[in-house]
């Protein structure tokens, strides 16, 4: 579910050492249980997080983990937002993750 109109980050452009600045932690693992697990905490402990930090952590691509967790039932919106990646080069629609609150959504 895409929702522009939620962007918190909508006239200010970002760099990503912003982001990486709050990420939880790295993974150590690559298997999709444990990065749909480091994604979840990290949007429980940080909030809106961009696909930029979740790739510091490890998280090469999380978009198909944001996909499976929403078909878990996980209400996970996605803003796009301007962004500075750490080669310098600035995006301007960059997936900002924002994990909304959900009923009985405890299922991994």
């Amino acid at each position: 579910m895409k929702n522009q109109s939620a962007s918190p980050a909508t006239t200010t452009e970002h760099t990503v050492e912003q982001h990486v600045d709050s990420i939880v932690a790295k993974i150590d693992s690559t298997c999709t249980h444990n990065q749909r697990l480091a994604i979840l905490k990290q949007l429980r402990e940080n909030g809106p997080t961009s696909i930029l930090a979740f790739r510091a952590m490890g998280i090469m691509a999380p978009a198909p983990r944001i996909f499976e967790l929403r078909a878990k039932g996980y209400n996970i919106d996605t803003v796009a937002f301007p962004e500075t990646d750490s080669a310098g080069v600035s995006h301007r629609g960059t997936a900002l993750y924002v994990l909304k609150p959900s009923v009985d959504t405890e299922v991994i």
